[in-house]
């Protein structure tokens, strides 16, 4: 596969192969320098030399680098470095050049001292270790002595040596013990003092001695050490020796060739002081920090306070068979004296380097960033608008050149100015003359993050659309917001808001309350521009939509009267379809009667006079015409039920005139009181059949009564006129009124009808938007009422019986 070198990847290779070489470097010159230089001085001395060549050759590098780099840039301006540099003072840029170059000769000098002070340190913990291994091999040694001692004496004294000869003898040999005592098993054969002693812990088997903890003599205080020997073959037995020492027997063999300030001490196993040199009043205290005790136990140099407030390295090493440590110590400032003047001597060439490294930073800066700072100054000056302004040419030549050219671009820039000036004013009456004829507002409406709002620019059809001024619009958002619809406002802020996130157009259509105009009905299209910091930028028109909106209502508004049109209808034709059927088997069986009558009166006619009996002929024709009559005015019923779905022929009645030509024409010995009525649109020819229906009907149940009375009155109501007709004849039962306004539906079989009066009563009624009921009670009367919708009534003052 074939590798593709970007300029991103073919300077990590370069840093890569420079990283791998320059460790590789190091590594084989120091190497190379332990190899062939043995004194410290000389090998300080190389490693200066091989840092200042690395620095070289690092220079070199970079100016190879940055002179290519340097070439490219004056082609494409910079390039990616240089972008990315942005907003970064030059004396920041100049002071990291620079501190680059210090950073390579600091980090050898920091891995020179850092080796240097670790030899050092290494070889003063060497010397404490040997000084410690040494100090207890004397102790060592003088506890072999005593134990040589003891023995030599032993055998002085032959097969049965005397005690007392055995004290005497050890005694003289040894001036400065202060007791000797003798043990046959873990009992006290013989001692020189009786009470100068320390009992044998239980278990011991003399294999090696026993040195006990320092305790105080009985005698004068003196700090005192019991060193235990044995078994030997003695007096009864096997004896053990033990010889009771002052402490500070042991201080020759602490002296060592340490430097001042050190410090030797015996520790005894438990982690208290025996002897220590030089003396300080230490014997019988405990060790003072523990931790570090159980550190040197382990072997290693360890860093403590010592019991006269000196910081030492110790270092720690066992007594062979016995219960006994050496600790050696060398004070710190021995130890790291070397490596504190080789950290000074250090931190002043580091610090002379970077002192250096400052003053190269700010020679440079003051000589580089100078003139660009007063270039800069310019700069803005003339942005501001002050255009006499100038740049001094001074400084490095690019920078003197670079002034220069802006010098020369400020002086095109008065007239470059009027230029754009004068291209943005035809521009702007391009777009006004143009939007002046467009049917509608364009606009620039921009969002902020925060929710806020302004109008950058708007044509002048908003005059006209939100009856203010563009001016006005440019000022504050809030006025042509003000003008939305409340309802809407949200609403639309809101889907402006969604499809601004997205980055999609918006379509909406909303209301707007106008002070002249009143409401109206708009639509605003729109495509969203990101801008910085999350602003939105929107770019839209609006125009009027009120008439699509009410032709729209409209349209929706008849087709759902359609809708309940065609439903009301449908209803009533359902139930004239159930009434149809209900008068069709009624109208059939009434029909069939008087045929049937007929026909059997005519067959007994025809008998009759076959057998020449004609005195019952008449009689018989007689019936027959009465079931004519019968079935005529049935007929007759049926014939004006259906005229009334003809259509209405209206015009202005004077109900109670009407009323009383009826009443006057219609023979009746009840008593009749007609109220005054009022005038209505109605067909007169229908609502003449209503009136003769009911009063007929009043007229024919009040025939049977001793004083039968009649009364017509009228009552408004809410929305309607309610007439009744009130009679006192024989009534009916109130739990079959609902069969009353039934086609051929008759509660009295006895009286005389057709039962089609009170069906045309409803039918017609009804057509005239009204409704009809009964009330009554049987012997008590009935009260038969129609109502008429109120709209119907010309003057309900107006009527006369």
């Amino acid at each position: 596969m074939k590798i593709v070198w970007s300029p991103r990847l073919l300077a990590a290779a370069v840093a890569a192969a420079y990283l791998v070489v320059g460790a590789g470097w190091i590594v084989f010159s120091d190497r190379l320098g332990e190899m062939l230089f043995a004194s410290a001085a000389a090998l300080g001395r190389y490693q200066t030399l091989k840092g200042w060549f690395f620095i070289g050759v690092t220079a070199l590098v970079l100016f190879y680098a940055l002179d290519r780099r340097e070439r490219n840039d004056s082609r494409d301006g910079g390039g990616i470095l240089a972008s990315r540099l942005r907003g970064v003072p030059i004396s920041m840029l100049l002071a990291g050049l620079v501190v680059a170059t210090a950073v390579p000769t600091l980090g050898l000098l920091a891995h020179t001292l850092i080796r240097q002070t670790a030899a050092s340190i290494e070889s003063s913990n060497q010397l404490v270790r040997r000084v410690a291994e040494s100090t207890a091999l004397d102790i060592r040694h003088q506890l072999q002595v005593h134990q040589r001692l003891f023995a030599a004496v032993m055998a002085e004294g032959g097969e049965a040596p005397d005690c007392s000869d055995i004290i005497n003898t050890t005694a003289r040999l040894e001036p400065q013990i202060v007791n000797v005592v003798l043990f046959a098993g873990d009992r006290v054969t013989c001692a020189m003092s009786g009470d100068e002693y320390q009992p044998l812990p239980a278990g011991w088997t003399g294999e090696a001695p026993i040195v006990s903890a320092p305790f105080r003599s009985r005698h004068g205080g003196a700090w005192l050490v019991a060193v235990t020997h044995g078994p030997r073959s003695g007096l009864t037995g096997s004896i053990a020796v033990q010889l009771v020492l002052p402490a500070a027997t042991f201080m020759p063999a602490l002296r060592g060739p340490l430097a001042d300030g050190s410090a030797t001490t015996l520790v005894h196993d438990s982690g208290v002081i025996l002897a220590r040199w030089p003396e300080g009043g230490a014997t019988g205290s405990p060790v003072r920090d523990l931790a570090a005790f159980e550190q040197m136990r382990s072997g290693r140099a360890t860093v403590a306070m010592g019991f006269d407030r000196i910081e030492r390295v110790y270092a720690m090493r066992a007594v062979d068979n016995a219960p006994l440590h050496v600790i050696a110590g060398l004070p710190s400032d021995h130890v790291y004296g070397a490596a504190r003047e080789l950290a000074l001597r250090g931190a002043v060439v580091a610090g002379v380097v970077l002192l250096l490294s400052g003053l190269l930073i700010a020679c440079i800066v003051r000589a580089l960033a100078g003139p660009l700072r007063a270039l800069s100054a310019t700069a803005r000056r003339v942005a501001a608008g002050d255009f006499t302004q100038r740049a001094p040419v001074a400084g490095a030549t690019e920078v003197a050149a670079v002034a220069e050219q802006f010098n020369a671009l400020v002086e095109t820039l008065p007239k470059l100015r009027k230029e754009i000036a004068l291209h943005e004013t035809r521009q702007r009456e391009l777009l006004a003359n143009l939007s002046r004829n467009v049917p509608g507002v364009i606009f620039q409406f921009r969002m902020m993050p925060d929710g806020g709002s302004t109008v950058p620019w708007v044509s002048g059809g908003i005059v006209r659309m939100f009856e203010i001024s563009a001016d006005d619009a440019a000022k504050s958002s809030a006025a042509v917001l003000e003008r939305v619809h409340p309802a809407d406002r949200d609403r639309l802020l809101g889907e402006m808001t969604r499809q601004g996130a997205l980055l999609a157009p918006c379509e909406s259509v909303f209301r707007v309350n106008l002070p002249m105009a009143g409401e109206r009905h708009y639509m605003m299209r729109a495509n969203p521009e990101p801008e910085p910091d999350g602003v939105v930028l929107w770019y839209g028109y609006t125009v009027d939509v009120t008439d699509d909106e009410h032709a729209r209502e409209a349209l929706l508004q008849a087709k759902q009267t359609l809708e309940q049109r065609v439903e009301e209808r449908t209803r009533e034709l359902k139930a004239a379809n159930d009434a149809l059927e209900s008068f069709s088997s009624s109208a059939a069986h009434d029909l069939r009667a008087p045929l049937g009558a007929i026909k059997g009166f005519t067959t007994a006619v025809e008998e009759s006079l076959a057998r020449g009996k004609s005195d019952k002929v008449g009689h018989y024709l007689a019936r027959t015409r009465a079931n004519v009559d019968k079935m005529e005015a049935l007929v007759e019923g049926l014939l004006s039920l259906a005229r009334i779905a003809k259509p209405l022929q209206e015009s202005q009645v004077d109900l109670g005139r009407m009323v009383g030509e009826i009443v006057a024409d219609m023979p009746s010995a009840a008593e009749t009181v007609v109220e005054p009525l009022p005038r209505v649109n109605v067909d007169p020819v229908l609502m003449r059949q209503v009136f003769h229906n009911l009063l007929a009907n009043a007229v024919k149940f009040t025939a049977a009564v001793p004083e039968p009375r009649i009364r017509v009155h009228a009552t408004l109501a809410p929305g309607e006129i309610a007439i009744a007709i009130e009679d006192n004849g024989i009534g009916f039962d109130a739990a079959f009124a609902h069969r009353l306004f039934e086609p051929l539906a008759r509660l009295h079989s006895h009286v005389e009808g057709s039962g089609l009066g009170l069906s045309i009563v409803r039918r017609i009624v009804e057509r005239h938007g009204g409704g009809v009921r009964a009330a009554g009670e049987t012997g008590r009367g009935a009260v038969f009422t129609f109502t008429l919708p109120l709209a119907r009534v010309v003057d309900a003052d107006a009527g006369s019986v």
